[in-house]
């Protein structure tokens, strides 16, 4: 994975064909201003995140929780921390 200040190369070819290269930086939050937003959202029933978070592990397991991502069985993973 790059980072900060790292030079990556891409295949440009597909450019030239107008294909389109796309990213983002961290999705540019602000969870100050977000979080009451999704909040709302959530409340007046216009979002849902069911299904989003798909296994949830004890604090305790979190190697177990990192293994399951790393194997590609997860979506979300809610570690609770109670």
């Amino acid at each position: 994975m790059p980072r900060k200040g790292d030079n990556i190369s891409i295949y440009s070819l597909p450019l030239h064909f107008r294909k389109i290269l796309t990213g983002s930086h961290g999705g540019s939050a602000e969870p100050h201003i977000d979080i009451p937003r999704y909040l709302r959202l959530m409340r007046a029933g216009k979002l849902s995140l069911d299904g989003l978070v798909t296994h949830e592990f004890p604090l305790e397991d979190v190697n177990d929780a990192i293994a399951t991502v790393r194997r590609g069985e997860a979506g979300r993973v809610l570690l609770k921390m109670d």
